[in-house]
């Protein structure tokens, strides 16, 4: 299956997002989508190479990567708990925002 079959009328939606992941169990815990004016931003700090335009991979930030991310996107993180990355997470309808987005 191509990323063009999934999702409704052959595309996929997706928010750019910063997701933690429990340093413990490595499990993801938390994350918060980066508002669709900041990605451009977002991924010139969590260094995404052109060649992934639609954000397809997972990129592990260091810490103070991940703090700008945050700041990014208007969120606070605890860099104690959680390894963060950014992400794309695939969405059915509209853009996540308010408390759905900061589980």
């Amino acid at each position: 299956m191509t990323l063009t079959e999934i999702g409704s009328g052959g595309t996929v939606n997706a928010d750019i997002t910063l997701t933690g992941y429990d340093r413990t169990t490595e499990i993801l815990t938390t994350f918060a989508v980066v508002p669709p004016h900041r990605v451009l931003a977002a991924r010139t700090v969590a260094h995404v190479p052109a060649s992934d335009p639609g954000i397809v991979g997972v990129y592990p930030l260091q810490p103070e990567e991940a703090a700008s991310i945050a700041a990014l996107a208007s969120t606070t993180i605890d860099l104690d708990r959680y390894d963060y990355c950014i992400e794309a997470i695939a969405r059915e309808t509209t853009p996540m925002t308010g408390a759905a987005a900061s589980r």
